[in-house]
Protein backbone atom coordinates (compact mmCIF):
# COMPACT_ATOMS: atom_id res chain seq x y z
CA UNK A 1 0.00 0.00 0.00
CA UNK A 2 2.86 2.67 0.67
CA UNK A 3 4.17 1.26 -2.45
CA UNK A 4 1.16 2.43 -3.75
CA UNK A 5 0.29 5.52 -2.56
CA UNK A 6 4.08 6.13 -3.08
CA UNK A 7 3.91 6.11 -6.85
CA UNK A 8 0.51 6.72 -8.12
CA UNK A 9 0.79 10.65 -8.20
CA UNK A 10 4.19 10.71 -9.75
CA UNK A 11 4.05 8.13 -12.23
CA UNK A 12 0.38 8.58 -13.34
CA UNK A 13 -0.40 11.90 -12.05
CA UNK A 14 -3.83 10.32 -10.28
CA UNK A 15 -4.99 10.00 -6.71
CA UNK A 16 -4.32 6.71 -5.67
CA UNK A 17 -7.78 5.61 -5.33
CA UNK A 18 -8.27 6.81 -8.92
CA UNK A 19 -5.52 5.20 -10.24
CA UNK A 20 -5.49 1.12 -11.40
CA UNK A 21 -2.83 -0.94 -11.57
CA UNK A 22 -2.79 -1.01 -15.67
CA UNK A 23 -4.24 1.46 -17.37
CA UNK A 24 -5.36 0.59 -20.92
CA UNK A 25 -5.25 3.56 -23.34
CA UNK A 26 -6.82 3.18 -26.97
CA UNK A 27 -6.21 5.11 -30.23
CA UNK A 28 -9.93 5.76 -30.49
CA UNK A 29 -10.00 7.50 -27.39
CA UNK A 30 -9.20 11.30 -28.32
CA UNK A 31 -11.36 14.06 -28.64
CA UNK A 32 -14.14 13.97 -31.67
CA UNK A 33 -12.39 17.49 -33.43
CA UNK A 34 -8.72 15.34 -33.27
CA UNK A 35 -7.93 12.62 -35.98
CA UNK A 36 -7.28 9.02 -34.94
CA UNK A 37 -3.49 8.42 -34.11
CA UNK A 38 -1.58 6.34 -36.22
CA UNK A 39 -0.78 2.70 -35.08
CA UNK A 40 3.17 2.70 -35.09
CA UNK A 41 3.49 5.84 -33.55
CA UNK A 42 1.07 5.14 -30.39
CA UNK A 43 2.11 2.25 -29.59
CA UNK A 44 5.92 2.44 -29.74
CA UNK A 45 4.65 5.24 -27.71
CA UNK A 46 2.32 3.13 -25.65
CA UNK A 47 5.08 0.56 -24.95
CA UNK A 48 8.17 3.12 -24.43
CA UNK A 49 5.51 4.75 -21.09
CA UNK A 50 4.78 1.50 -19.79
CA UNK A 51 8.49 0.64 -19.64
CA UNK A 52 9.09 3.96 -17.76
CA UNK A 53 6.19 3.50 -15.25
CA UNK A 54 7.90 -0.24 -14.92
CA UNK A 55 11.06 1.15 -14.04
CA UNK A 56 10.24 4.01 -11.83
CA UNK A 57 7.99 1.65 -9.98
CA UNK A 58 10.98 -0.46 -9.52
CA UNK A 59 13.47 1.79 -8.61
CA UNK A 60 10.78 3.38 -6.08
CA UNK A 61 9.87 -0.59 -4.56
CA UNK A 62 14.06 -0.70 -4.41
CA UNK A 63 14.11 2.71 -2.51
CA UNK A 64 11.51 1.17 0.16
CA UNK A 65 12.67 -2.08 0.78
CA UNK A 66 16.46 -0.47 1.69
CA UNK A 67 14.08 2.21 4.00
CA UNK A 68 12.53 -1.05 5.50
CA UNK A 69 15.73 -2.77 5.85
CA UNK A 70 17.22 0.43 7.93
CA UNK A 71 14.29 0.76 9.97
CA UNK A 72 14.79 -2.42 11.14
CA UNK A 73 18.13 -2.54 11.81
CA UNK A 74 18.41 0.89 13.67
CA UNK A 75 15.30 -0.02 15.47
CA UNK A 76 15.70 2.85 18.15
CA UNK A 77 12.88 1.33 20.59
CA UNK A 78 15.44 -1.49 21.28
CA UNK A 79 18.03 0.60 23.01
CA UNK A 80 15.35 3.66 24.20
CA UNK A 81 15.35 3.88 27.64
CA UNK A 82 13.97 6.65 30.33
CA UNK A 83 12.97 7.28 33.52
CA UNK A 84 9.51 5.33 33.59
CA UNK A 85 10.97 2.21 31.36
CA UNK A 86 14.37 1.69 33.97
CA UNK A 87 14.32 -1.16 36.36
CA UNK A 88 13.71 -0.42 39.99
CA UNK A 89 15.05 -2.38 42.91
CA UNK A 90 12.72 -4.16 44.46
CA UNK A 91 13.51 -2.64 48.16
CA UNK A 92 12.69 1.10 46.64
CA UNK A 93 9.48 -0.06 44.99
CA UNK A 94 7.24 0.36 47.66
CA UNK A 95 8.25 4.11 48.39
CA UNK A 96 7.08 5.50 45.72
CA UNK A 97 4.29 8.29 46.03
CA UNK A 98 1.62 6.41 44.94
CA UNK A 99 2.33 3.99 47.85
CA UNK A 100 2.60 6.39 50.12
CA UNK A 101 0.47 9.27 49.41
CA UNK A 102 -2.32 8.11 51.19
CA UNK A 103 -3.35 6.45 54.63
CA UNK A 104 -5.20 3.76 52.23
CA UNK A 105 -2.30 3.23 49.75
CA UNK A 106 0.14 2.82 52.98
CA UNK A 107 -2.40 -0.03 54.68
CA UNK A 108 -2.51 -1.75 51.11
CA UNK A 109 1.00 -1.34 51.25
CA UNK A 110 1.65 -3.02 54.99
CA UNK A 111 -1.40 -5.53 54.12
CA UNK A 112 0.48 -6.87 50.66
CA UNK A 113 3.93 -6.99 52.78
CA UNK A 114 1.79 -9.02 55.25
CA UNK A 115 0.17 -11.53 52.72
CA UNK A 116 3.56 -11.76 51.34
CA UNK A 117 5.58 -12.68 54.52
CA UNK A 118 2.39 -15.22 55.82
CA UNK A 119 3.15 -17.15 52.33
CA UNK A 120 6.69 -17.22 52.34
CA UNK A 121 6.41 -19.01 55.66
CA UNK A 122 3.60 -21.26 54.92
CA UNK A 123 5.55 -22.44 51.84
CA UNK A 124 8.56 -22.53 54.30
CA UNK A 125 7.02 -25.13 56.11
CA UNK A 126 4.89 -26.98 54.11
CA UNK A 127 6.74 -30.66 53.64
CA UNK A 128 8.20 -31.80 50.51
CA UNK A 129 6.70 -34.50 49.12
CA UNK A 130 8.48 -37.37 49.21
CA UNK A 131 10.28 -38.54 45.41
CA UNK A 132 10.16 -42.08 44.22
Amino acid sequence: MLLWFSVSVPIEGLHPLQAGILRLKSRNERRPSLPREAWLPFYVWQGAEALRKVVALAKRWHELENLCRRIAREDPCRRYMDLALTPMAADRQESLRLYTQTAEAQAAVMRERRVAGSSRTLKQNVPMAPEY
